[in-house]
């Protein structure tokens, strides 16, 4: 493995399989956080509960809405949802990864002729 190349890259595992992250209180202990507290960054839910997923103005999340749908359909709307919210995605990013999912609809529905206007 080059020195330029992560662990994580070479085995397929995220990076926090083998990050350990640590906590300050504010007295200076330093502790390990648990896998739990790990996925909760801030007080936010990261792996159940994303902000980019939960800042509609309604208040809906949405899984609520996108589990409806078939799936390209579903991946469509979640891009279209999180435009620009999720960090290090880009605007434009979410809205081309909405037209692909809407691409591979068009062909799904092409191909299968599923008979629906």
């Amino acid at each position: 493995m080059s020195s330029s190349t992560s662990l994580a890259a070479t085995t397929n595992r995220p990076w926090h399989y083998y990050a350990t992250v640590f906590a300050i209180d504010r007295k200076g202990n330093k502790r390990k956080l648990t896998p739990e507290e790990v996925r909760t960054v801030m007080g936010v839910d990261i792996i159940n509960h994303p902000e980019h997923y939960n800042q509609h103005p309604s208040g809906i999340e949405c899984i609520e809405v996108v589990q409806h749908f078939e799936f390209n359909i579903g991946n469509a709307i979640k891009y279209l949802w999180r435009a620009g919210l999720k960090e290090g995605t880009g605007y434009k990013t979410d809205l081309e990864k909405a037209k692909k999912y809407i691409e591979f609809e068009l062909k799904r529905f092409e191909e299968y002729d599923l008979g629906v206007e």
